[in-house]
């Protein structure tokens, strides 16, 4: 195999992470809990026309935002009512974002792995349903790495019409590079689906400890504990 593929990656879970990962399961910030925020979005998009039985099931807030949008899209919402839709789903949505990211730190050893891939000669490119307002804030940050540095483009929830899974946001990416081939590092079963769907390689940094059965429904090209071991999986693939 010749050439080399642009490298996606995701940003939490991959690059940063929340310094108590209990608080994945326990989701209780300044009284609210994450199971309210979901009904909240619910409520919100219900207000704004979304039949209440298309959101009622769905218990993943990338969900609820793509249902919301599948609505409108799909049922003649006039442009500026589709923005009100989203913009005041986007409310809570930020809220939850910011508490998680005001807990996160940079996982150890990302800037030697960026910088060593950099010298390698990889492209990279950072693809995240994060805001724009978090990425940039969050990638300028010295206490996070400074990791805008490797990136050329960056695509956020903010860019996109869907969030993964969709593949909408790796696609857009792909564009920005002007590339077909790439490899998308990540570390969530809708990491998993959006490269599936966008027909790319997909690795799995396995920070969330998915075991060997849900491994496997993913599908992951390969599965590492860390971006230090991603150099010796890319030349697996065969890549010079």
């Amino acid at each position: 195999m010749t050439g080399k593929p642009l490298l996606l990656f995701d940003m939490d879970g991959t690059l940063i992470k929340m310094t108590d990962p209990s608080r994945h399961s326990q989701r209780v910030r300044h009284n609210v809990s994450y199971g309210s925020v979901k009904h909240r979005m619910k409520e919100i998009a219900a207000a704004h026309g979304v039949p209440y039985e298309d959101v009622a099931s769905l218990e993943r807030m990338a969900h609820i935002w793509n249902a919301a949008r599948a609505y409108a899209d799909h049922n003649g919402f006039p442009e500026e009512d589709a923005q009100a839709l989203m913009s005041s789903i986007n409310v809570p949505f930020m809220e939850e974002e910011r508490a998680d990211h005001a807990l996160s730190v940079l996982i150890p050893g990302t800037v030697e792995a960026l910088t060593a891939l950099r010298e390698m000669g990889y492209e990279m490119a950072l693809v995240t349903t994060a805001s724009r307002w978090s990425v940039e804030r969050l990638l300028g940050s010295p206490e996070h790495g400074s990791l805008g540095r490797f990136f050329k483009h960056t695509v956020t929830r903010d860019d996109c019409r869907y969030v993964k899974p969709y593949p909408e946001a790796i696609e857009k990416a792909l564009r920005l590079h002007g590339r077909d081939a790439f490899v998308y590092i990540g570390d969530s079963d809708h990491d998993a689906e959006a490269a599936k769907a966008a027909g790319g390689v997909f690795i799995l940094v396995n920070t969330r400890g998915y075991d060997q059965e849900h491994v496997k429904r993913l599908e992951p090209y390969a599965v590492i504990t860390g971006l230090g071991e991603l150099p010796d999986v890319l030349s697996s693939l065969g890549y010079a």
